[in-house]
C-alpha cells in the first residue's frame, strides 16, 4: 500500500472529498473570518519564528 498505485487505489475508493466543514456540525465548521484569522495568525508565528532564528544566528558570541 506504500506504493503510488495503492494510495490512487484507496484515495479513489474514498470518493470525492467533502467540502471544508462537512465533517464538522454547523456549529463547530469554520466560517470564512474564521479561517482568516488563523491563516494570518500563523503567517506571523512562521514570520516571527523565522525573524528569531535569523536573530539568534546573527548575534556575535560576546552580546547579550
Amino acid at each position: 500500500m506504500k506504493t503510488l498505485a495503492g494510495m490512487m487505489h484507496v484515495t479513489a475508493a474514498m470518493g470525492p472529498l467533502p467540502a471544508s466543514g462537512e465533517f464538522l456540525p454547523p456549529r463547530l465548521a469554520p466560517t470564512e473570518p474564521t479561517l482568516l484569522v488563523v491563516g494570518i495568525l500563523g503567517v506571523a508565528v512562521i514570520v516571527g519564528g523565522l525573524g528569531l532564528l535569523l536573530w539568534l544566528g546573527t548575534r556575535r558570541p560576546g552580546e547579550h
